[in-house]
Parts: structure tokens; C-alpha cells; sequence
């Protein structure tokens, strides 16, 4: 209230030079303008970060939480931590098993990647939040490119591969690989690895 009566009684007034009016008018020009564009910036700023949210967390977790000294899913499951979280009703916790494997292929390439093991439930939350991804970028998707089918949860012996990891291997969908575990290569002569033989169901790009 005092900032418009300051600017109608002396500044805009008739009585004002025109010096005066004319710096007042481009002061409040330069005041818009400069607002008009914060509020434009922000508005953008705000529309990505929800986009990059919606993408970014749909698949990835908000918060990984690692028990040293856990050697199963099941002995996870019943971690204090863990039925702490589920405490909540909003939270979605999904148990899973990580080691360091060597991939080697039909073509006998191999690469060293990091595995997640999930359990089936696991598994079927996340081909839903990949469903609701698709559903989202529906309106401006390509038609040529494949989507993700609610029938194509990996059973047992499949794996999910990543895209990069499976452009370095030169892997396709519905390709064996066999999965070695890091420490078959310290094993004494003539004992034999342990091995194991599995399809590529999917490969995705989170």
C-alpha cells in the first residue's frame, strides 16, 4: 500500500518531470519482465524435475538399505530394519540379493557385471511400474518401438540384462549366457566352476 501511493502521488504523478516518469516506467518494465521470466524459468524447472522423478524413480529406489552379515533373502526378510520400513503403508520394499558375475556368451565374450536377484513378487512390481511408464509416453512414442508385455516377467534360468551391458556383450533377447561367479578363477587346476546357463527374457533401458 505505501509502495502505490509513493508511486502515484510522486513518481506517476502529473506534477513529476518527464525524466523522472519516463525512468519510473522502464524501472517497472525491467521489474515485469525480469519477473515474467523467473516465473517462467521456475515453471520449466519444475516440470522436469517431476519428469525426471517419474522416470528416474518409478524404477530406481529412493533408499537401498545394505545388512552386512546376510547371506539370504529369507534371513532379510525378517531384519528389524527392514519390518521398520514396512511399518509404513506408502512404502514399497523389495528385497534383493547382489554379486559381482562374469557373463560369458555363445560368441565367448565375456564382461563383468553387477547381478540383482529379486523374488517374483519383486519382479511383478517392477514390470508394472515399467507398464505405467509405457502408458505415459504413449501419446509420443514411436510406433515401431516395443513396449513392455505384462507376460514378460523372467521365470527361472531367465535374467532382465541392461541395454548397455548387452550392446558390450552383442546379446539379443531370447540369447544364453552363462553366468560364472568371480571366484571360480581362484579355484585350484582341475577343479571344475560353478556354472550356470541362462536366456536373456528382456532387455531394458531404465
Amino acid at each position: 500500500m505505501i509502495s502505490l501511493t509513493l508511486f502515484k502521488r510522486f513518481i506517476l504523478s502529473s506534477r513529476s518531470g518527464a525524466l523522472i516518469k519516463r525512468l519510473a516506467w522502464i524501472s517497472i518494465l525491467q521489474i515485469s519482465l525480469s519477473l515474467f521470466a523467473f516465473i517462467l524459468v521456475l515453471s520449466v524447472m519444475n516440470g522436469m524435475n517431476l519428469s525426471i522423478s517419474d522416470r528416474v524413480t518409478s524404477l530406481e529406489p529412493d533408499l537401498v538399505v545394505e545388512i552386512p552379515g546376510i547371506d539370504s533373502a529369507a534371513a532379510l526378510e525378517i531384519q528389524p530394519a527392514i519390518m521398520r520400513i514396512r511399518e509404513n503403508p506408502q512404502a514399497q520394499v523389495d528385497v534383493f540379493e547382489q554379486s559381482d558375475v562374469i557373463v560369458r556368451t555363445m560368441d565367448g565374450l565375456y564382461r563383468g557385471l553387477i547381478a540383482k536377484g529379486l523374488s517374483q513378487s519383486s519382479l511383478e512390481r517392477f514390470s508394472r511400474a515399467i507398464q505405467k511408464m509405457d502408458l505415459k509416453q504413449q501419446s509420443h512414442r514411436p510406433d515401431d518401438v516395443q513396449v513392455w508385455n505384462s507376460d514378460e516377467v523372467p521365470q527361472e534360468d531367465e535374467i532382465i540384462m541392461g541395454f548397455d551391458a548387452a550392446r558390450m556383450l552383442n546379446v539379443f533377447e531370447g540369447d544364453w549366457v552363462t553366468i560364472i561367479l568371480p571366484e571360480a578363477l581362484l579355484l585350484p587346476p582341475g577343479q571344475l566352476p560353478q556354472l550356470e546357463k541362462v536366456k536373456v527374457k528382456k532387455i531394458i533401458s531404465t
